[in-house]
Order: C-alpha cells, then sequence, then structure tokens
C-alpha cells in the first residue's frame, strides 16, 4: 500500500493532500515521501494496529493527531444466514445516476460527525472546514456509488413510503463492508437503524456476499449496540491519523 495523492481534495481544501490505507509498517515503508515536501496532510487509516502503535508513529518524525478510532464488526451469513424481521418494513431503492442531486442532499443532512475524523484539533478546523468535509464526502458519495458500478451501491433509505436516510457498500469478493448509513433527524430514535442493519444484510447476503462487515466510531455506542443486535461480531480496531508533516517549519 503506498500513500495516494488525491486532486480532487488537494483543489478542495487548498492543501497537498494524501490518503493511505494499510498496515503501520506498510506506511514506516514510507518515511521518505511523507517526511519530503510531496504532501501537506496524510490521513492514514491504520489497520489492525499493534500494541506499540504511537512509538511507531514517532518513528515518522512528523506531526499527527488521532482523527478516530473504527470498531470492526463481520457476519459469516454462512454460519449464520439473515433472515429479514417478521415487522420490517424497510425498504432499499438501488441509487442511479438519475439519484445523484438526491444522494448528495441526503447525505449533507444525515452526516452528524466531522467525515475527516471525530476528534477535533485546531489545525483541522483550520484547514478542513466543516462544510467543506460534508461537501468532499457527499460528491464522492453522489460520484462513486450508482447502479453502474457493481462494487460500490449506495441505496434511498425508505420506510411506508417516505425517504429516511441513504447507506451505501463496498462489495470485494466475499467480503461486503459498509461504508456509510446515515438517517434524517426527524427519523432518529425510532428503533429504524435496527430494521435498517437487517435490510441492508438480507440485500448483501442476496447479493451473494459471504461476510458482511462494517465499523462503527468508538464513541457511537448506538451502532455498537445494534451491529451486536444483528448478529455482527467484533473483531478488531482500526485506527485514523492525519500526519501533518505542513507544521514541520
Amino acid at each position: 500500500m503506498t500513500v495516494e495523492y488525491s486532486k480532487i481534495e488537494s483543489e478542495l481544501f487548498g492543501v497537498k493532500f494524501g490518503r493511505f490505507e494499510g498496515k503501520v509498517e506498510e506506511l514506516l515503508a514510507q518515511a521518505a515521501i511523507i517526511q519530503s515536501d510531496q504532501f501537506d496532510f496524510i490521513r492514514a487509516k491504520l489497520l489492525q494496529p499493534n500494541h506499540d502503535l504511537f512509538a511507531q508513529l514517532t518513528k515518522l518524525n512528523r506531526p499527527y493527531h488521532l482523527l478516530d478510532i473504527h470498531r470492526h464488526y463481520s457476519l459469516d451469513t454462512q454460519q449464520h444466514p439473515v433472515a429479514l424481521h417478521a415487522n420490517n418494513q424497510i425498504e432499499l431503492k438501488l441509487c442511479t445516476a438519475a439519484d445523484k442531486s438526491i444522494l448528495y442532499d441526503l447525505v449533507i443532512n444525515t452526516f452528524t460527525d466531522a467525515p475527516l475524523g471525530y476528534f477535533a484539533h485546531p489545525v483541522m478546523e483550520q484547514f478542513f472546514p466543516l462544510d467543506e468535509q460534508l461537501h468532499n464526502f457527499a460528491t464522492y458519495m453522489n460520484t462513486v456509488y450508482d447502479a453502474t458500478n457493481a462494487n460500490k451501491k449506495a441505496w434511498r433509505i425508505e420506510a411506508e413510503g417516505k425517504t429516511i436516510g441513504c447507506c451505501s457498500t463496498d462489495f470485494k469478493g466475499e467480503e461486503a463492508y459498509t461504508t456509510y448509513i446515515g438517517l434524517l433527524p426527524e427519523f432518529r430514535k425510532m428503533s429504524l437503524y435496527r430494521h435498517v442493519i437487517n435490510r441492508m444484510q438480507v440485500e448483501i447476503q442476496q447479493a451473494g456476499a459471504r461476510y458482511i462487515t462494517g465499523s462503527a466510531r468508538l464513541h457511537n455506542l448506538a451502532s455498537q449496540a445494534t451491529f451486536e443486535k444483528e448478529a455482527e461480531q467484533y473483531t478488531h480496531h482500526d485506527y485514523v491519523f492525519m500526519l501533518m508533516p505542513v507544521l514541520v517549519s
């Protein structure tokens, strides 16, 4: 895995922005790139890091900030087949190119935190204003997720004929990773979220994926509890950092 330059995000935020997802050892192998002037900021999602994570990151000799901790879940549908709840009235409507503006608005109106990460930092507020973060994520969603992409699907969530939110999933072979679930404010705290999870599990299972996976931000106890009620099992934590070479004078 390598640090990838994000042209769209660099132009939006006015900085040289990169992204990385992989093991901490793979990130350390790119220390020379990180310590050069190729990037001002790098959002790094570190998968299943070991216990000396922070000591390892210190070796990069660059400032960093912890953005998020994700609690990862998985359900093996071969061992635990999913059935739709008897009283589940949730419907998922696959988003197409005609739904781009609808999906954009749904993401903007359902996201409750900062897309880049939950833990605040003055530098994040300076360089990555919340409205620009939301615009960035919503634009990514309505650009990448549509009916023509078999590996990335987004749905409008409906209940009793009303659109109540949206969700999305990445299909990777036997695994399907849910990337986003959001409900509009007026439909929260109505016990609908559990039915949404259940409906998504059935949809993913019918699509042929064996492993249904996803994650919840560490502070989001409600989502964690719902995943576990719907038979998804905790597997590990992932950590998200913002590396900030731009702060080195």
